[in-house]
């Protein structure tokens, strides 16, 4: 049994550990301490006046490595890793198993502002900080040695292993909640029920006002037998620092542009080594370290400015800052930033998007670009027949799309579109599909025409007594007449009421906007009656085939 728990832990501590290096986006960070190895103790923890508690190979939950601590002992330890003061919404949790072994004294955890030159009290509480304390049937919580007593009936059972976890969250205006669990546990440290939960507040303007604080734990007289599998969870701002690591706050992010932007940050104490470089660092990821774009600003402690440059537009960034020293690199607390797009990129805007199933010759993607540009078109993704892209030029508010040829009935396409315009500026990917062609859909195969008439139909919603002429076509291209099937130039025609002379012009309107209808000969036969009612459509209008006032209007001012 204690073999598989060992294994478990051995893979619990690896499991953080690899959260903890790899800098990958997690909510909280973990640090652990077993004591496996008996050089933890001196390794990672600094003693008060002397060095009573011990680090032996067995003993510990699982019977693996542990703290012993010998009765009439009066000791507290502290990290030699440092913990950032980020301020409000920093939680610290503190957590480690005690093993109880007679009835006169007391055992604690917490965070102190100093890891070197503490002694502790008859509690066992270091000078400054907070944390708990306990006894066998109640305890206190700690504030710079002001304790406030709580009680927990019957006393704690010795010989048993109970595990105390401690919650310190900053809540502003030099304030934290305090929250003390005790569970009962068995020897392999598997947890049993909850003996006892204890909440208050304290204000410690100590804390608040440090740079960096250190964990702790203690024992003092004789009540604790073993301590074992200290572990710290930071959450919120808070973070690791390495013993001697230099202490680095960032700065917000300013003066954001498409392609640059300005930070940085300052170096508060460089912890007794000097800084030898210092900046931010920036990704498209969480938590970006020296292995990614950085600047260099400087070196020593102080307030120092960062300009990024080369960044991408329409891109969200993390920073966070720097510094360096001999003892290793720490990072301030990070940020984020999104770049802005480039006003001069083309964008292209949906208009009408195509999915589901259509006729071949209803088939009709609507789209605007703000620039003129040169479509790019992805082959498109075919599940019957091989389809030909003729990609076209885009003009702002016209006639923009592309044609695909070949598409079969039956068919399933989808594609992607963008657009770069004449210096290299490429516009958003719009997706089109999927959508299949219905099997009773007229021909074969065929083309599928996709014309972006943006500024054509926003002119159903505007009152067509309100004119604006800038937006007129040209005076040879203005429609006059009504018109419909069976109208041709130089015949008189009832509809019209009167000679037919402008229905080659609304077969050039017709074909400029992309509803395909044939030779502009004069004529409105069956294809052009076509077109007309897919005009109708897409206006959502009466497909009768009647071009009267109001169509003559749009067309009108749709150039």
């Amino acid at each position: 049994m204690h073999n598989t728990f060992l294994n478990k832990k051995l893979l619990f501590i690896f499991s953080f550990a690899f959260l903890f290096c790899s800098n990958m986006a997690f909510a909280s960070v973990t640090s652990l301490v077993d004591f496996n190895d008996t050089g933890d103790l001196t390794d990672k923890f600094n003693p008060s006046t002397s060095t009573q508690f011990t680090n032996t190979a067995d003993g510990g939950i699982g019977n693996t490595g542990a703290i012993n601590v010998p009765l009439g002992s009066n000791e507290v330890w502290t990290t030699k890793q440092a913990y950032t003061v980020a301020g409000e919404g920093d939680i610290y949790t503190f957590s480690a198993y005690f093993k109880i072994q007679a009835n006169s004294g007391y055992g604690g955890l917490g965070f102190t502002t100093a890891n070197t030159g503490n002694t502790t009290d008859s509690y066992g509480s270091p000078a400054t900080g907070i944390g708990m304390g306990f006894h066998g049937g109640g305890g206190f919580f700690v504030n710079n040695r002001v304790n406030e007593d709580v009680s927990w009936p019957p006393d704690l059972v010795l010989g048993n292993w109970y595990k105390m976890i401690l919650r310190v969250e900053a809540i502003g205006s030099n304030q934290y909640d305090l929250n003390f669990k005790i569970y009962n546990s068995d020897a392999d440290g598997v947890l049993g029920s909850l003996k006892t939960e204890q909440t208050t507040t304290v204000t410690n303007a100590t804390v608040a006002g440090s740079n960096i604080i250190y964990g702790y734990f203690s024992a003092a007289g004789s009540r604790m037998a073993k301590i074992d599998d200290f572990e710290m969870t930071l959450e919120g701002g808070a973070t690791f620092i390495e013993a001697g690591a230099p202490i680095v706050t960032t700065a917000s992010v300013t003066d954001v542009t498409s392609s640059t932007a300005s930070s940085g940050g300052e170096v508060t104490d460089d912890q007794g080594g000097a800084v030898t470089v210092r900046g931010v660092c920036w990704s498209e990821t969480t938590a970006p370290t020296t292995a990614d774009d950085c600047t260099e600003d400087g070196t020593g402690e102080g307030v120092f400015t960062s300009e990024l440059t080369g960044l991408t537009q329409g891109t969200t960034y993390y920073l966070r800052a720097y510094a360096t020293n001999a003892s290793g690199t720490t990072y301030g607390l990070e940020q984020t930033f999104t770049t802005d797009a480039d006003s001069t990129a083309p964008v292209l805007t949906e208009v009408t998007p195509l999915t589901g199933t259509i006729d071949l010759e209803d088939g009709t993607y609507y789209f605007t670009s703000s620039e003129v540009c040169e479509l790019l078109v992805s082959q498109p993704t075919s599940t019957k027949g091989e389809v030909t892209v003729l990609a076209e030029s885009v003009t702002v508010g016209q006639n923009i799309g592309i044609t695909l040829t070949g598409m079969q009935a039956g068919g399933r396409y989808s594609f992607t579109f963008s657009c770069m315009d004449a210096a290299d500026n490429e516009s958003n990917t719009l997706s089109v599909g999927p959508f299949t062609i219905r099997e009773n859909s007229s021909g074969s195969s065929g083309s599928f025409s996709m014309a972006a008439l943006l500024k054509f139909r926003n002119q159903v919603n505007e009152n067509t007594d309100n004119k604006n002429e800038d937006n007129m076509c040209p005076s040879d291209l203005i429609l006059t007449q009504n018109l419909n099937k069976g109208a041709r130039n130089g015949v008189f025609n009832r509809f019209t009421g009167g000679i037919v002379k402008e229905a080659h012009i609304l077969q050039k309107h017709l074909n400029r906007l992309g509803f395909d209808s044939g030779p502009e000969d004069g004529i409105i036969g069956p294809l052009t009656e076509g077109a007309i009612k897919r005009m109708q459509s897409f206006l959502k209008t009466k497909p009768d085939g009647d071009v009267g006032p109001m169509t003559r209007e749009l067309i009108n001012k749709s150039c």
